[in-house]
């Protein structure tokens, strides 16, 4: 009688395809001593045969992973257990199939069977940590038809009569009397679709585990920190996958999560340093219980995020602050040798008797001079000053600055400027680092040759990208590692510090300077400026 009065209920529904699908499948993890699935009718042929003798309305099947074929399919017929051949080997519904591919389930809801709509449970099935099918329940369509014979058969007109009302007004009962229950159960459906939505699109990586430390769930974020995929993750036992991601020197930090499961005891950003494809990255953590209705401990979660490059970032603005002291110190003496090199020049010229010596005197002051000009710019980058400006307006100047030298080279120049965000920054600093690189870019092109200026902003970095590419003869792999370096320089006249110049100044900007090239192609120079307003708030200027 209660299946007859509740049968398209789907709380109730829920409730028993849920217990049954979940509990057939723990019972096949449980028994199979291999990941064939084909042998789960000689293991649970008695669990189901019970089953379905407390749940006479339920049909259960199973699939097979990844072919996706039903290789079972048992219902109760008349009391007894009954196994449908005609069903078997056949393939899913559509509705059924891209709920697998889309991993979602576990899932209960109406879907098309082969015999119709109804309320089904899919569960998927795992053993030694690999998916290798699913129990899927659903009611049966012909019980009720069963239920009916049998009561007109036993009871007659009269006592079905009866039995009509009884059922009117306990249908009065579920629908009206119950409403505010049911609608808060749906209620309760609408909130955990908001959850999974919120799960899948979370930026901090998430991992939940069971009472037996085995992980259940693992959100995209944890995916792409872990470089794991879902279906590999489910299933294995979080202490084994933890460890393999774990360096010696942390392995202690590693039961973080093992030991708020036990104790219930929380951890709140705890780092963590893994060794993810051979690469090292920092993981900031949190661990916490999850509990079930009666308050008992059912399972619990680890909160991670990846804060290697927000780590990157503090380690280069510390680095910064503590070269700006030394900056100032160096300012002031470049300053005082300027004056003094002033002087000097000066008097060389008035001297000039046409003695070689002197000749010679002459050049080297002017080559100090010269030094120590470039090397008042470089210590400069330590004493900037901050202002929004337009970065794409800025490389517009830049460009129409070295037109002139361009021309003169034979040097066309093409470019393909967006427009990002204002930048914060010291305008006049980054506008002499521009200058150097594209002035470079010009004069490797001796013979003539392509510029090229590409200017893009990466949403997701929120990170400003300059690109200048120049179609010179390119700098063989021993120069190009010293470029950088100060005073190194192939010019005849240079100094050596126009590049550690623009790389102080992008460092100072909490961005990055890359320099590539191939003997033969050109040389491409790459500028990221990050304009999150936060971070450049962190560096301050003594």
């Amino acid at each position: 009688m209660y299946y007859f009065l509740y049968l398209e209920i789907p709380e109730l529904s829920e409730k028993n395809l849920t217990y049954v699908a979940v509990h057939m499948a723990k019972e096949i993890e449980k028994d199979l001593t291999d990941i064939d699935i084909n042998n789960l009718e000689i293991a649970e042929l008695n669990e189901i045969n019970l089953i379905l003798t407390h749940f006479p309305d339920m049909m259960i099947s199973f699939i097979k992973y990844p072919n996706l074929e039903i290789i079972a399919h048992y219902s109760n017929k008349n009391g007894k257990l009954a196994k449908d051949n005609e069903i078997i080997g056949g393939v899913l519904t559509g509705e059924v199939k891209d709920i697998i591919i889309k991993k979602r389930y576990p899932y209960f809801g109406k879907l098309s069977l082969a015999d119709g709509k109804a309320y089904v449970y899919l569960q998927p099935v795992y053993v030694k940590g690999e998916l290798v099918g699913f129990v899927l329940t659903h009611q049966n369509r012909n019980y009720l038809s069963v239920v009916v014979g049998e009561i007109l058969r036993l009871t007659g007109t009269v006592l079905f009569l009866m039995l009509l009302v009884g059922i009117g007004y306990s249908l009065h009962y579920v629908f009206l009397n119950d409403r505010r229950t049911i609608a808060l159960t749906k209620s309760n459906w609408d909130l955990q679709r908001k959850l999974n939505a919120v799960l899948e699109n979370a930026q901090t990586g998430i991992v939940l585990v069971d009472r037996d430390l085995t992980i259940t769930y693992i959100n995209p974020m944890a995916e792409d920190f872990f470089k794991i995929s879902f279906a590999e993750a489910v299933g294995k036992q979080y202490d084994e996958f933890i460890k393999s991601y774990i360096i010696t020197d942390e392995e202690k930090k590693s039961s973080f999560l093992v030991h708020t499961l036990k104790t219930g005891n929380t951890v709140y950003k705890k780092t963590i340093t893994f060794k993810v494809l051979g690469e090292m990255r920092l993981g900031e953590v949190c661990t916490g219980i999850i509990q079930n209705n009666l308050g008992q401990i059912d399972g619990a979660f680890l909160f991670i995020q990846d804060i290697t490059d927000k780590r990157q970032k503090e380690e280069l603005a510390a680095k910064t602050l503590q070269l700006a002291a030394a900056g100032e110190i160096m300012s002031e003496l470049t300053h005082e040798l300027k004056n003094a090199f002033m002087v000097l020049t000066g008097l060389s010229k008035l001297c000039q008797d046409g003695r070689p010596e002197l000749k010679m005197l002459d050049e080297e002051i002017n080559r100090l001079y010269r030094l120590t000009t470039d090397f008042l710019s470089l210590t400069r980058a330590y004493r900037a000053k901050k202002e929004r400006f337009d970065f794409q307006q800025l490389v517009v100047e830049v460009l129409a600055l070295v037109d002139k030298e361009a021309r003169k080279q034979k040097v066309k120049i093409e470019t393909f400027l967006h427009y990002p965000p204002y930048l914060k920054g010291d305008r006049n600093l980054l506008k002499q680092a521009l200058l150097n690189v594209l002035l470079n870019a010009v004069e490797a092109m001796e013979g003539g040759g392509v510029l090229k200026v590409y200017l893009d902003y990466n949403v997701k970095s929120q990170e400003i990208v300059l690109t200048v590419a120049d179609s010179g003869p390119g700098i063989p792999p021993e120069i190009l590692q010293k470029i950088c370096q100060p005073f190194f320089t192939t010019k005849e006249r240079g100094t050596g510090l126009g590049l550690p110049f623009t790389k102080r100044v992008v460092e100072y900007h909490l961005g990055k300077l890359m320099i590539k090239s191939e003997v033969g192609k050109g040389t491409w120079v790459i500028i990221t400026l990050p304009v999150e307003e936060n971070i450049h708030e962190k560096v301050q200027v003594v």
